[in-house]
């Protein structure tokens, strides 16, 4: 299950979103215009391997 957060520092505010720790950090960067929900789709394949 993922969890949405927010960083906050001076001007700049990221949202991002948590999972289970299991396994190894993934990072997904997006454009500018896309939110992380994006890579839903493709989550569930990385996390089976």
């Amino acid at each position: 299950m993922l969890a949405e957060k927010t960083f906050t520092e001076d001007d700049l505010t990221l949202n991002y979103a948590e999972g289970p720790e299991a396994g190894p950090t993934i990072l997904f960067l997006q454009g500018l215009t896309d939110r992380w929900q994006f890579f839903i789709p493709i989550m569930s394949g990385i996390t089976q391997r």
